[in-house]
């Protein structure tokens, strides 16, 4: 009786477990270690930067990496230049869910400066023809600083009802680079994630609970009540 009672109590918290977890799927994100060159070594594909030409702060490298072979880099070194990375056209599962999270993997060397005081993780979220409907953006570089040399997971999140959403796309970038010609002095990315998931709404979470409260005891008294009519 005591193992029945002990698996009706697992089956009412298992299910609030999962009924606290908010319902969501990870989308597909074309190379996100970086791990496949695009143009040359230096272009992670996929990937777009923005004028690399003329401003080339920013690069695939084989020391970047967190996992696989390789990383993007942010070249610290180049004085006063930026570096802007993003994927476009990242589907969003229909239905799907109303919170889209971009996660990332960062770490900032010792010596690395951003004289604007800025690296900024950036998610927007696009109609089917790509016009940015809504985004929101942190800015990780005091986190960053705050702890160089180790990798750290920094996400951006936004939530959203609007049913025109069709893609989202991750966005990253730094500008003013001042490292003061000291080494080490770049900042590294790997590893993209980007969710979506139906986010909970406040107050939820104790309504469920307790739901799943009086379901375990609803399913103890149908127990009880069918053991002690076998043993009547």
């Amino acid at each position: 009786m005591n193992r029945q009672r002990g698996s009706i109590w697992g089956c009412g918290l298992l299910f609030t477990m999962t009924a606290m977890s908010a319902l969501g799927s990870v989308l597909h994100v074309e190379n996100p270690g970086f791990e496949t060159a695009g143009a040359d070594s230096e272009y992670a594909a996929n990937w777009d930067y923005y004028e690399p030409e003329l401003h080339m702060g920013i690069g695939r490298q084989w020391w970047a990496k967190r996992t696989g072979d390789w990383g993007l880099a942010l070249y610290g070194w180049n004085a006063g230049d930026y570096g802007t990375a993003w994927q476009n056209d990242i589907a969003v599962n229909g239905g799907g869910g109303n919170r889209y999270t971009f996660s990332i993997w960062g770490l900032a060397e010792e010596n690395f400066v951003s004289a604007d005081h800025f690296v900024n993780i950036k998610i927007e979220l696009k109609n089917s023809s790509g016009t940015v409907l809504e985004e929101e953006t942190v800015n990780i570089y005091a986190a960053a600083k705050a702890d160089p040399g180790n990798w750290n997971q920094y996400s951006v999140s936004i939530i959203s009802e609007n049913p025109d959403i069709a893609f989202v796309t991750p966005v990253l970038w730094s500008q003013a680079y001042d490292s003061g010609d000291v080494d080490p002095r770049s900042f590294y990315f790997d590893d993209v994630e980007m969710t979506q998931e139906w986010a909970v709404p406040e107050g939820s979470t104790s309504l469920l609970f307790i739901f799943g409260i009086a379901l375990a005891f609803l399913l103890r008294g149908s127990a009880l009540h069918d053991f002690r009519r076998k043993t009547s």
